[in-house]
């Protein structure tokens, strides 16, 4: 990048997690602060791969059962992934999901049919917040190291990884 030598660069790595991405802090920590609403209750949620497996290792480690909408084509180690973890997972067609809205609408009957406690993947402050563990992992790293954040670089898909790291 033609940097001097007083400058550097650090990547923060999310594959050391047990599912592979940072969406795993999210899942967590929602399920650590809704424990009491959920009781004996499932869990559902939707999503394509990450907050699944996520959501899923957060309800094997605290015994919760997790219904996990996917599309049928997200990739094939995200529905093993997300498997090995426990969730029973139900699929919908993605390509016409814009025109449906079959996977909101599945994820709100699973709600009500098996009195299931709905997360979002995204839209919820302790999802949010959880995902924010990464950048107080940075920034305390950065600090034990005598160093300061000139400037922070964060991909953005949906907004929830940059959201907890502001």
């Amino acid at each position: 990048l033609g940097l001097p030598a007083s400058r550097r660069i650090w990547i923060k790595d999310y594959g050391w997690t047990p599912v592979g991405s940072f969406k795993l802090l999210g899942a967590l920590n929602w399920m650590s602060n809704h424990l009491s609403a959920i009781a004996d209750r499932p869990v559902a949620a939707h999503s394509s791969g990450n907050f699944a497996s996520g959501l899923a290792f957060a309800g094997k480690t605290f015994g919760k059962r997790v219904i996990i909408v996917m599309p049928e084509q997200a990739p094939q180690i995200k529905f093993e992934r997300t498997r090995s973890f426990g969730a029973d997972i139900r699929t919908y067609d993605k390509s016409r999901d814009h025109e449906t809205g079959e996977r909101d609408r599945l994820t709100r009957t699973i709600a009500d049919q098996e009195r299931a406690i709905q997360a979002s993947p995204y839209d919820d402050n302790d999802v949010i917040a959880g995902n924010g563990v990464g950048g107080l992992e940075i920034v305390n790293e950065m600090r034990a190291m005598g160093r300061e954040i000139s400037c922070f670089v964060c991909a953005v898909s949906g907004g929830g990884l940059m959201a907890g790291h502001a």
